[in-house]
């Protein structure tokens, strides 16, 4: 099963759910692989930020980097897709 679809199985069973702790579960679980989806950040050159929460993250790029790209917000766990830098 692909993420997206996991996500929409457990969307539509947040919809049938009758208990409210079942519902808070699966939201949960939806926010988590929701954050597996790899977006794109947001800015320019060495100064690029997570597109969820707005904290700055690594390009590789400039002395602050030393080289090191940063797969994840450190803030929110948001996986960031770097494919066109």
């Amino acid at each position: 099963m692909r993420l997206v679809e996991a996500i929409n199985t457990l969307k539509e069973s947040m919809v049938k759910a009758t208990r409210i702790e079942t519902v808070e579960c699966l939201g949960t679980a939806i926010d988590a692989l929701e954050k597996q989806i790899p977006v794109k950040p947001i800015g320019v050159y060495t100064d690029y930020k997570c597109p969820v929460c707005s904290r700055r993250v690594r390009s590789g790029k400039g002395s602050s980097s030393q080289g090191k790209r940063d797969n994840f917000c450190q803030r929110c766990g948001q996986k960031l897709d770097w494919s066109e830098e």
